[in-house]
């Protein structure tokens, strides 16, 4: 009976079904229609839609830390993960790929020097190399922010180890401005 999900109960339920599931001992069919009912019904998912937002929000730099610890005493497993995900979701990654191109450049202005730029770029890749850990290029004021948009320019970019990259996503950290416009 190993690795077994549900079972025949003697005892039918109100409706009359009597297959249900072992660890919560529900009706199967009975718990299939009352999921298809909550899809329908929009009020349920907005109300998920906002719960798992507010849970988010609330909880995101412990997960933030959770996942970094994860992927540092995992890393083999953790990129193992990654590259099946790239493998399996080719149109999604594509998709991704091809929204930060189109981000970068509305926001490469034509003076741009591009020279510098791939610099940065040359430099994420050595480090990479170097150091075994990937490293990628990132943009200080983020060209998808919600409160202020930067420009794909050499200024404004910074190479960073890949969780930090990660862990920023598109928000301005105004401490690293404050300190670097203060000269320390």
């Amino acid at each position: 009976m190993s690795g077994t999900t549900k079972y025949v109960s003697d005892k039918p339920c109100k409706r009359g079904h009597t297959i249900r599931y072992l660890s919560t001992r529900t009706c199967v069919e009975c718990a299939l229609f009352h999921k298809a009912r909550y899809r329908e019904d929009g009020r349920y998912k907005d109300q998920v839609s906002t719960y798992n937002k507010d849970h988010y929000a609330k909880h995101r730099d412990k997960n933030i830390a959770r996942a970094s610890t994860y992927h540092a005493a995992n890393k083999e497993r953790a990129n193992e993960i990654s590259r099946l995900w790239r493998k399996t979701n080719k149109p999604k990654k594509r998709e991704y790929e091809r929204r930060a191109r189109a981000r970068r450049r509305d926001c490469a202005p034509i003076w741009r020097d591009k020279e510098a730029i791939l610099m940065f770029y040359r430099e994420a890749e050595r480090l990479s190399e170097l150091t075994g850990i990937q490293h990628e290029v990132d943009h200080i004021v983020p060209i998808a922010g919600k409160q202020v948009c930067g420009l794909h320019v050499h200024w404004n970019l910074q190479v960073l180890p890949w969780y930090e990259n990660r862990s920023k996503h598109a928000k301005l950290v105004e401490d690293r401005l404050i300190k670097e416009d203060r000269g320390t």
